[in-house]
């Protein structure tokens, strides 16, 4: 269909070479071809990479899947910036900064407590290089999940650090740590309207409980859901953590959504009966069961996810909606009569209810 071929160039690209090469990716089962693609022209890596990564994870599996995250978010720019900084240096900047070392000390050590000390003085030092790197940034509460489920995957520092920097400036989660985290607002605001579309019957509890994505997913969106594996004490790495990890390196923040819609949609029945207090204390409950753990889990989402047509076009349009409702909002004094405006009830919320709080 027009449609079809209209997707296939936008994924693959218009010129004949790399529309081919895309459409030929589900018949190639060698991982050392699949590889040598990437080698072929930097003008193709750039518009059939993810592609590529995408079914190198598929052929190779739990195999290459650390070697194609590092492919995809290691940089030896970083890795040098780390390799440069000196302690001396770094310490002195954070000693005038001691409120941020205290709280990546004191976070470090509540979400790794499992992990040995000396795990944890790694992640503290990651964290207190990436402030000196970003003074703009210097720390927001979910990075210190993030640079450890970094370092726990590939014990070593330089590329740990070198991973979180690149992840922060490619995948849009500067924007997401930056002082009152303006970017997790739009998030929220995307989440419950997805969820309106696809889970009607929760978007309407939630509602009537006044409650919504504000109260429970902040730490999916500011750890990419890696605040997890605090919960696994020292086991096996949770199999759900590191499929959301592929997707979210292939598809960015839609991902997330789609988890989201997941965990919600799996649970429904449940989550009907909940109130208000106890929304939170569920879905926070749910990281210390199997669920992050089980396979069949990973087959349930692989499944059901087939159905949450998140596309950019569909997320921008909602920023765009999520940006005039907000002008609207703003227009009105609180004397005024506000906007009529279904949505109007979630901005609130939004605005104020905002919460980079974890419960651990």
């Amino acid at each position: 269909s027009l449609e079809k071929r209209k997707n296939e160039r936008n994924l693959y690209g218009k010129s004949k070479c790399t529309l081919g090469i895309g459409l030929s990716l589900k018949f190639i089962a060698e991982l050392k071809t699949l590889s040598n693609l990437l080698l072929i022209d930097k003008e193709l890596f750039e518009i059939l990479g993810r592609e590529v990564y995408r079914t190198i994870l598929r052929v190779g599996g739990a195999r290459v899947r650390f070697s194609v995250w590092k492919s995809i978010t290691y940089s030896s720019e970083f890795a040098m910036i780390y390799a440069k900084l000196s302690k001396e240096v770094v310490d002195d900047f954070m000693s005038s900064k001691k409120y941020v070392s205290d709280t990546i000390r004191m976070d470090v050590q509540r979400s790794f407590h499992s992990e040995p000390e000396t795990t944890q003085t790694s992640i503290i030092n990651i964290l207190r290089s990436y402030a000196f790197f970003n003074s703009e940034i210097l720390y927001c509460q979910g990075m210190n999940c993030l640079a450890g489920f970094l370092y726990v995957v590939y014990k070593d520092e330089s590329i740990a650090f070198s991973m979180l920097c690149k992840l922060i400036n490619d995948f849009k989660l500067s924007d997401l740590y930056k002082q009152n985290v303006p970017l997790l607002k739009t998030y929220f605001y995307q989440l419950n309207r997805l969820i309106g579309l696809y889970l009607p019957r929760i978007h309407s509890h939630l509602f009537e409980e006044g409650a919504n994505a504000a109260y429970f997913a902040s730490p999916w969106f500011l750890t990419v859901f890696t605040y997890v594996l605090q919960f696994s004490n020292g086991t096996k790495m949770p199999a759900m953590l590191l499929r959301i990890f592929d997707g979210f390196l292939l598809n960015g923040v839609r991902e997330i959504y789609k988890v989201a819609l997941f965990i919600l949609e799996h649970h429904e029945e449940k989550f009907l009966k909940l109130k208000l207090e106890t929304i939170s204390q569920f879905l926070t409950a749910l990281t210390k069961t199997t669920f992050f753990a089980d396979e069949e889990v990973i087959k349930a989402y692989d499944r059901m996810s087939k159905r949450y047509n998140i596309t950019n076009k569909l997320l921008d349009e909602l920023d765009e909606e999520h940006n005039r409702l907000g002008e609207m909002s703003s227009s009105y004094t609180l004397k005024s009569k506000p906007p009529n405006n279904p949505f109007k009830h979630y901005l609130h919320l939004n605005n104020h209810i905002v919460s980079i709080t974890f419960s651990y």
